[in-house]
């Protein structure tokens, strides 16, 4: 049996020269786990324009934007034989449990569907 394929979810990438390096840091590392607040003083704005700037370019608050983008690259990490732990922490959650919930949420199916049938998922302390 072959792991489920699914598309992968679109993220819009916003063009705003006011988000670029916010943008550009989350698409290098999707788990930087900066808030809206840190990043707004970062980039010497308010929560509120960048909060409008992201949701003109994408349709989606901050926080879902960054979910997306983390089940979009944890779906690649996982087709590619990472563990569910494994990607749940490349990714930015601080729990297997949380990034499972996101995942679902997201996708409509937990994580495990996509992991290939020959990856052994026993944590590395187990084996």
């Amino acid at each position: 049996m072959t792991p489920a394929r699914m598309p992968r979810p679109s993220v819009p990438v916003p063009q705003d020269p006011r988000l670029t390096p916010l943008v550009r840091g989350l698409l290098e590392d999707c788990g930087d786990p900066r808030s809206l607040h840190e990043w707004a003083e970062e980039l010497h704005l308010s929560t509120r324009t960048i909060s409008r700037a992201l949701h003109a370019a994408t349709g989606m608050p901050f926080s879902r934007w960054r979910r997306q983008l983390r089940i979009q690259q944890a779906q690649t990490l996982l087709a590619d034989g990472e563990t569910v732990t494994s990607t749940a922490w490349q990714v930015g959650y601080l729990s297997t449990s949380a990034f499972v919930a996101a995942f679902r949420t997201v996708t409509g199916v937990t994580p495990a569907t996509l992991i290939p049938p020959d990856v052994d998922q026993t944590p590395l302390a187990d084996r």
